[in-house]
This record gives C-alpha cells, sequence and structure tokens, in this order.
C-alpha cells in the first residue's frame, strides 16, 4: 500500500492535503485512535506551498484566527500535513469565509480536501500534490477530482451517466475507474459555474 499526506486548499483552490515516502520522510502513521491534526493555536505539524511563494507564505494564506484555520484564498496553494498517514477515516468540519479573491472574484467559492497525495510539492499545475480531492464548492460539494500528474492517482466508483456526459455517484451504478477528470456527487446541484452572488440569491 502506498503511504499518503493530506493537503487542505484555500478559496482560491488551495488545498488540505496526505504525501508520499521519501527517505527523510517521517513514519507513517496508522491511526488506532483518534488524532487531532490541528491544535486550534498554530499550524503545527502544517507546511504550506503556495504556486508563488513556494514554501513561504508572506500574505500569510494560512493562518489561525479564534480557533479556527482561516485561509484566504489570496493565492493557489495548500496546507499539507508533515506526517504521513495510512489506513485513516478523515473528518472535516469546515464553513464558508467571506468574498472570493483574484481570478474567483464573481465565482463560486472554492476549496477542497486532498487525500493520498503522493510525490513532489506542486507537481500538479505547480501548486498541488498529486491527489484525490474531495471538492468543497458551492454547489459541487461532494465531488472527487483526480489531481493528476506523472503518478496518476485513480479512483473506481458506482456511476450512473447525466448531461454532457458527465458521471454522478450511484450505488449499483456500473463501475468506473478514473485516473483523470471527476465524479460528481449524486445531488450535485449544478449551480457551481455560475456568479457566487447569483447562487447564493437563488437558495
Amino acid at each position: 500500500m502506498r503511504l499518503k499526506r493530506l493537503m487542505a486548499a484555500t478559496c482560491l483552490p488551495c488545498l488540505l492535503a496526505i504525501p508520499a515516502v521519501c527517505a527523510d520522510q517521517p513514519e507513517t502513521i496508522t491511526p488506532r485512535k483518534k488524532i487531532a491534526l490541528f491544535n486550534g493555536r498554530d499550524l503545527d505539524g502544517w507546511y504550506t506551498w503556495t504556486r508563488e511563494s513556494k514554501f513561504e507564505d508572506p500574505k500569510k494564506v494560512f493562518t489561525v484566527v479564534n480557533g479556527v484555520l482561516r485561509i484566504s484564498g489570496e493565492e493557489w496553494g495548500g496546507l499539507t500535513t508533515k506526517q504521513m498517514y495510512r489506513d485513516y477515516h478523515l473528518i472535516v468540519e469546515w464553513k464558508w469565509g467571506g468574498a472570493t479573491q483574484g481570478e474567483r472574484k464573481t465565482k463560486a467559492r472554492d476549496s477542497g480536501i486532498l487525500v493520498h497525495g503522493v510525490g513532489e510539492d506542486g507537481a500538479h499545475g505547480g501548486i498541488w500534490l498529486e491527489s484525490i480531492e474531495s471538492q468543497v464548492i458551492e454547489g459541487g460539494c461532494g465531488d472527487f477530482i483526480m489531481v493528476s500528474g506523472r503518478n496518476k492517482p485513480s479512483l473506481t466508483a458506482e456511476v450512473r451517466e447525466g448531461p454532457k456526459n458527465q458521471l454522478y455517484w450511484e450505488r449499483g451504478g456500473k463501475l468506473v475507474t478514473r485516473d483523470s477528470g471527476r465524479f460528481n456527487w449524486y445531488g450535485r446541484s449544478g449551480l457551481e459555474g455560475r456568479d457566487r452572488f447569483s447562487w447564493q440569491a437563488g437558495r
């Protein structure tokens, strides 16, 4: 079994991420009891990576405010665990912050959780680890996206085909394996590409 890290993304897609084994990596943990990955005080146990600043974070995209991890979305990138994990069950609580920024200023708020991260930081588009993203976007939370590269992480799911050949998860559906593209959540709204303010007004 491959060994992984966890990464988290910002609203200008920056992601939470779990990386592959390297000689200088710490020992991989198989959790036997609940582990709190975030201590509520600081980013101890994590490191940042952004497309523009690499391991630095001069704009403070990732901060802790009142015991909550805040991701501003000011740069594309992610927050990654230093420790590697395997055979884990991940639980994440999240809520939307303020306005989107930069290229996504008039679009839906967009983030995600990258699991089973492998390879080098920035391997996918100079931004993320190769991984499987659990999408956190207005109108599409729960989609799975293959964040692929040289190692091509893959996912197999039961699906049905929807409009424009999009695949939606459906229990008992056709079994499909992908190493690129996405599997949509069965209840996806279809509004994720619209202007964020229009989507909120239609709630």
